[in-house]
């Protein structure tokens, strides 16, 4: 539906669901690479740019069959409504990743592989329900054999979610008054 030249986005059946529904689980069999440690710049047309890592886009590359299996796979749009993810790592050597960087991270490849139209969408989450003390920590500890990182995304209605709401009513409202001036 097309409001004075704004698109209204079709509504998917996942953003009715209640706080909380899964929406996908995934295991990634690898430790998670960050986008912070060993940043690279280049040169581009007289300007530098700071790039990840190449071991984060290779990690990024690496992760590309795991997010089409949550979404693209299935046919389904990505996601654009909130969510929470919760994660939990274990990596293959005790270097223990910065959360921040993971979430980061995480946060860009499901976005780059089109998982969410938007990584301002989620919501970081210890999975318990509460902010309070998590039940458990996000790092699991070292496997040598099973490194991997544990993703589950859940239904969760987001701040944003209701200003978009109210400004989609307000075009729909303005749209009906100017059809019913037109049959007058």
């Amino acid at each position: 539906m097309i409001i004075e030249d704004e698109i209204v986005r079709e509504k998917t059946e996942e953003e009715s669901f209640d706080d909380g529904v899964l929406l996908a689980k995934i295991v990634i069999p690898s430790s998670p690479a960050t986008k912070k440690n060993s940043s690279r710049i280049i040169k581009n047309k007289g300007f530098f740019k700071i790039i990840p890592s190449e071991r984060f886009m290779s990690y990024q590359s690496f992760c590309k069959p795991y997010m089409n299996a949550i979404r693209k796979d299935k046919n389904l749009p990505p996601i654009d409504f909130g969510i929470t993810v919760k994660i939990r790592v274990a990596t293959d050597k005790w270097i223990v990743p910065d959360y921040t960087n993971v979430c980061q991270a995480i946060g860009d490849i499901l976005q780059s592989h089109n998982v969410i139209t938007n990584d301002k969408w989620i919501h970081w989450t210890d999975g318990n329900g509460t902010n309070d003390v998590p039940s458990e920590h996000w790092f699991i500890g070292v496997d040598k054999e099973n490194p991997r990182l544990e993703m589950e995304i859940r239904r969760f209605r987001h701040p944003l979610e209701e200003y978009r709401n109210e400004k989609e009513a307000k075009l729909l409202k303005k749209q009906e008054k100017k059809r019913n001036k037109s049959h007058e």
